[in-house]
């Protein structure tokens, strides 16, 4: 049906419609509109509006809801932002510290039987009836006061709400649109009972703090559907961090789909695929950073971020340690850090440190977290984990090896021998670098380990707190802890190479980083991204701090028998809970186009540190949420970077499939194409073109992934998608052990530059043309076809056109009249066939697509082509009869194409061409 403009009356011109519903027979709307005090202060006041069905009437001011307003306590109580309604009439309505509600179509409004004093607005409402009594509220409440429509301070025209004071316009000038309202920066589920209000969540917090660990907050409920009863329903929403209604912390905005009661089972697409080592090979998970904002052991149950990550790192691993074809997992290797430089041990009394018992709280909350898992932890002793001159058994039994199992050196420096049943023993050895040096009495204790290490053949990786002067990419700005270098640096370097140690570890803040010691090869990894990582903004595309952990894997098969040293890698294991995909040119593809699809990578759900304002809402908000997949990194700090764990896939590769990314443009949709002019294709598939099992790419000796044909392809796959041929395939994502999927529609249509298309698998059965049972037409007998000779003669002189005026821009074929034909007996002719036209060829597949090719589709009526043949002939009879009449039907048609009477042209009209633009701010050029 169409729309009609509803006529409002005086009194609801001027008023801000703020939701609507339909209850019955009526839709109701909740309003607010401005009113001024008397000393001249402008305040927000509201109510119910409805439209009666069937009553002729348009929509009014609901005078029920209006008399139950005003015996509110003050006129500023006056206000309704949300509105919900049942089926039989029965309808809810709340604002700032109030629900109204009503049972059925005509029936008085009443309070709620609890007040909801704490709620400084409403964010979502639903309504519900109780099984055989009184109609009750579902609602999604706002506890930042910033953001109640009443609390304005005498500060309405220039708060969060200024858009519903408009400025004044000139007569006969319409009036100002409002804008919307500021998004909500809470919104945490209540549900009425008759015992009052029941909270959904159990997490409802007052407003946000600055300067401190966060706890875990919900995602805001912006909008909510529940069934008749109350027992079930869906909810949308998300973070928005926006305290103060000028604008949502990017770097913290969420999104999320919630039902209640809790469903069991995976989300929707999302399953959960355990994580597995590299066969045959010595494997370590190596992490830091879990590092606090403040003293956080009285937060324990708080779900502050840096406890979470951590919680989670270790039960990834722990899935590591299970088994599988790598033999299991040696240890979990912590590099370091956990408390802010402030907040260090101090032993006098006062001072900015902790004391002894606030210290031991610390580091036994730290160990309770480290021995949550199965895994054996190791950690390097620093500053803020094990300080000099302090004593803390439980911290020792929790993050120290005992004397029986390791062996111990000067300070807290020791070393331990992980087995294994799969790829050998490999030694690991811990220094302390805690006072700020390693210092000499280490230097050869370590000397002495290395040598053992030699002298049993076993290969010795080396882990510090400290860096030891390396090549490093430079450090995001504002970051609370920076990366320390031990004093000694260039003496502990020399050793280790020297020694031959086949790698170092040590804590470098908010990066993953791989360098090596002293330009040797000798790979020196740092990590640090289990706490606030602070990400650079989007313009620096070389950022190293995506949240996560390394795999470190030692390959004790091809051990060096000279030197002792095993090679060693290391990729980093996004740290995430949640996974889904970004389709940012939609599922349903055209053929030969290309699509770009993003990873939604979320961080487990935690707290977050909110710094200094920033401006826009209020405070600085880290980390950012989501991690960057695919990452493209761009930037002088990319060759240091670790490569992520990730790939795209197709089940259908002939249908479409991951490709190469031009790395040399910023353009996401920029196929790079191989020698033979074709997309590179970047999945993980064997030779056969079957996925391989493990999801990994297979490798050749140098340790670079190969795609199907034995191209090297990147170490970070792409998210650059080539839609081939007309088809359905799924295409998957698959990062820190968890696989999302979702299925992808190829429309036909041409095949066209830059993915051309590939042979299909299994193409479609033929459809042969369907017969008629259709009688065919009774003719009379057609005469003897005559046959004549054909003589080519020299074309007559044609007659001149009259002079016709053409627009340049979209030439319109002149009106010719064709009544003169009539005059004429029109015979059926069939003239010489004409040559043959040639066409362009659709890439095989196997032939290099080099330049933009388009083949007609003729069930495409834009692309439909029209040829035009001009056949010249005279014909003469040997009989010596006259010439037939027939061939005189052709003159009106040869003086009509004298005169500019055409076929249309093939030429695309002006306009015919698009620019698409994309989520990414690129603009494309489609037919």
């Amino acid at each position: 049906k169409s729309w009609e403009q509803v006529p409002l009356p005086a009194d609801l011109r001027q008023v801000n419609f703020t939701s609507i519903a339909f209850a019955g027979g009526e839709a109701l709307a909740t309003y607010r509109t401005i009113a001024t005090e008397a000393d001249g202060e402008q305040i927000e006041i509201g109510g119910v509006a409805v439209e009666e069905d069937g009553s002729g009437e348009h929509w009014h001011i609901d005078e029920g809801a209006a008399a139950l307003l005003a015996q509110l306590p003050s006129v500023r109580d006056a206000q309704l932002s949300k509105v919900a309604g049942l089926s039989d009439g029965g309808a809810v309505a709340g604002g700032p510290g109030l629900v109204i509600e009503r049972e059925s179509t005509g029936s008085p409004w009443r309070l709620s039987s609890e007040p909801l004093p704490e709620a400084k607005n409403v964010s979502a409402l639903a309504a519900y009836r109780e099984a055989g009594g009184p109609v009750r509220a579902i609602v999604s409440v706002e506890l930042d006061r910033a953001l109640d429509p009443g609390q304005t301070d005498g500060n309405l025209p220039h708060g969060a709400f200024a858009g519903d004071v408009p400025p004044a316009t000139g007569a006969g000038q319409p009036p100002v649109f409002f804008p919307p309202d500021p998004l909500p920066d809470s919104g945490y589920l209540l549900k009425e009972t008759a015992h009052g209000w029941v909270d959904l969540e159990h997490r409802a917090l007052p407003a946000r703090q600055t300067g401190n660990d966060m706890p875990i907050r919900p995602d805001p409920v912006l909008a909510v559907l529940a069934d008749q009863s109350g027992e079930e329903g869906l909810a949308v929403g998300g973070q928005t961090y926006d305290s103060g209604g000028r604008g949502p912390e990017t770097a913290a905005e969420t999104a999320a789909a919630q039902r209640f009661p809790a469903a069991a089972g995976s989300q929707d697409g999302l399953t959960p695929v355990p994580l597995d080592t590299p066969p045959g090979q010595a494997s370590f998970v190596v992490a830091g950073g879990a590092v606090c904002a403040g003293a956080c052991a009285d937060l324990a149950n708080d779900g502050i971020g840096p406890d979470v990550w951590l919680a989670h790192a270790l039960a990834m691993s722990s899935q590591l340690a299970g088994g599988g074809g790598g033999g299991g997992l040696r240890a979990f290797l912590y590099t370091g850090g956990r408390l802010p430089n402030n907040a260090t041990y101090s032993p006098g009394i006062g001072g900015e440190g902790l004391g002894l018992e606030a210290f031991q709280r610390e580091l036994e909350r730290f160990g309770s977290l480290l021995t949550s898992s199965p895994v054996r932890a190791l950690v390097a002793p620093s500053a803020d984990v094990e300080p000099p001159g302090i004593g803390s058994e439980p911290f020792a039994r929790a993050l120290r090896p005992s004397k029986e199992e390791a062996g111990y050196g000067p300070a807290g420096a020791y070393s331990i021998m992980a087995p294994g049943s799969a790829g050998g023993p490999v030694k690991v050895i811990v220094l302390d670098t805690s006072s700020g040096e390693v210092g000499s009495a280490q230097r050869a204790w370590l000397e002495e380990e290395l040598f053992a290490a030699v002298q049993a053949k076993v290969p010795a990786i080396v882990m510090g707190g400290d860096a030891l002067g390396f090549k490093l990419p430079q450090a995001p700005e504002g970051l609370q802890r920076g990366v320390q270098e031990a004093r000694d640096a260039a003496e502990v370097s020399r050793i280790l190479v020297k020694d031959h140690a086949s790698a170092y570890l040590f804590d470098y803040p908010s990066n993953n980083v791989k360098t090596e010691i002293l330009a040797s090869g000798i790979p020196a990894y740092g990590t640090g991204t289990l706490g606030y990582v602070e990400v650079p903004g989007s313009f620096q595309r070389d950022s190293l701090g995506s949240s996560g952990f390394l795999l470190l894997s030692v390959d004790t098969a091809k051990l060096n028998p000279v030197t002792n040293i095993a090679p060693v890698r290391g990729e980093t294991v996004p740290n995430i809970g949640q996974l889904s995909l970004n389709a940012t040119d939609g599922v349903l593809l055209a053929r030969s186009k290309v699509a770009v699809f993003e990873g939604l990578a979320r961080r487990p759900p935690a707290g977050v540190r909110i710094g200094a304002a920033n401006g826009a809402g209020g405070g600085q908000v880290v980390p950012d949420v989501y991690d960057p997949i695919p990452f493209d990194c761009q930037g002088t700090n990319c060759p240091l970077a670790v490569p992520i764990d990730y790939t795209f896939s197709s089940t259908k590769p002939d249908v479409g499939g991951f490709v190469l990314h031009e790395a040399s443009s910023a353009n996401a949709d920029q196929v790079q194409l191989g020698a033979n002019g074709l997309p590179i294709p970047d999945e993980p598939r064997n030779a056969k073109g079957e996925l391989n099992a493990d999801g990994r790419f297979q490798e050749n000796g140098k340790g670079e992934r190969l795609n199907e044909r034995g191209e090297v392809v990147p170490a970070d796959p792409s998210g650059t998608f080539c839609a081939y041929n007309e088809g359905t395939t799924v295409i998957s994502i698959s990062a820190g052990g968890l696989t999302y999927s979702e299925p992808i529609t190829v429309r036909g249509g041409s095949v066209e530059y830059p993915c051309g298309t590939v042979p299909l698998k299994n193409p479609p059965a033929r459809v042969e043309p369907a017969s008629s049972n259709l009688p065919a037409p009774s003719t009379p007998p057609s005469p003897a076809p005559f046959v004549p000779q054909i003589q080519v003669l020299a074309p007559p002189v044609p007659l001149a056109p009259p002079a016709i005026h053409r627009s340049p821009t979209r030439p319109h074929p002149p009106s010719v009249p064709l009544l003169a034909a009539a005059a004429y007996p029109v015979l059926a002719l069939v003239p010489p066939p004409a040559p043959t036209v040639a066409r362009p060829t659709p890439p095989s597949g196997t032939a290099p697509v080099t330049v933009p090719t388009t083949v007609a589709q003729h069930e495409e009526e834009e692309e439909g082509a029209i040829e035009e043949v001009h056949n010249m002939a005279a014909y003469s009879h040997s009989d010596g009869n006259p010439i037939p009449v027939w061939p005189l039907a052709l003159i009106p048609f040869a003086l009509a194409a004298a005169l500019g009477l055409r076929p249309r042209s093939r030429t695309p009209q002006p306009g015919y061409a698009r620019a698409i633009h994309d989520s990414r701010g690129s603009s494309r050029r489609r037919p």
